[in-house]
């Protein structure tokens, strides 16, 4: 989002990423962009205007965001200055991970060499956080493999302590029952012993 905060005139750049379960647009990471921004509640995929670049898989050019039905944030785009929009895909392999959005703070068409450009910068950040997902993967992996083979350890450590611990009982329990059978004790004395 640094970056791709570096377009002329830029007021903020976002970057979504679509939910686990495919129904919302989660807000990652943000430059430029105030608290009001920061703080606002997740997209609706279905019916929001970044959402459409989920769901075509194009990017998408609004000019003025103020006057466009499907911006859901009408009041933080006017306390954040938040006019024009420019919105490429996150895809990776033919699936689309989210949304690189920037805003300007005044009306701006955007050129043909722009869009290209931030759809650059989405595909770059497609690769990344996918890697980045799947090292995470690795880890949780290597973490889980990690706890198996301690317990699987575990069991062969244990039997042989309990083995350990076993025969010396044994044979104390086998000489205490021929001490007792010895010795001439009778009623409790006995039992007790």
């Amino acid at each position: 989002t640094r970056s791709a905060y570096r377009f002329r005139q830029t007021r903020c750049c976002s970057l979504l990423l679509v939910s686990y379960n495919g129904k919302y647009l989660i807000l990652l990471a943000c430059h430029g962009a105030g608290a009001d921004y920061r703080n606002k509640p997740n997209l609706k995929l279905a019916d929001s205007l970044v959402g459409v670049v989920v769901n075509r898989a194009k990017p998408l050019t609004v000019l003025n965001v103020r006057d466009n039905q499907r911006f859901r944030h009408m009041e933080v785009a006017r306390r954040e200055g938040l006019v024009s929009l420019l919105a490429g895909p996150l895809v990776f392999n033919d699936k689309v991970l989210g949304v690189l959005a920037v805003y300007t703070q005044v009306l701006h068409r955007f050129s043909n060499e722009e869009i290209k450009l931030l759809s650059a910068f989405a595909d770059l950040s497609a690769v990344a956080i996918e890697k980045a997902r799947l090292l995470q993967h690795i880890m949780e992996m290597e973490e889980n493999l990690r706890a198996s083979e301690r317990l699987s350890a575990l069991g062969p450590l244990a039997a042989e302590i309990a083995h350990e611990i076993r025969n010396p009982l044994t044979v104390m329990q086998m000489l205490f029952h021929a001490l007792v059978d010895d010795l001439d004790l009778e009623g409790n004395a006995r039992r007790d012993a």
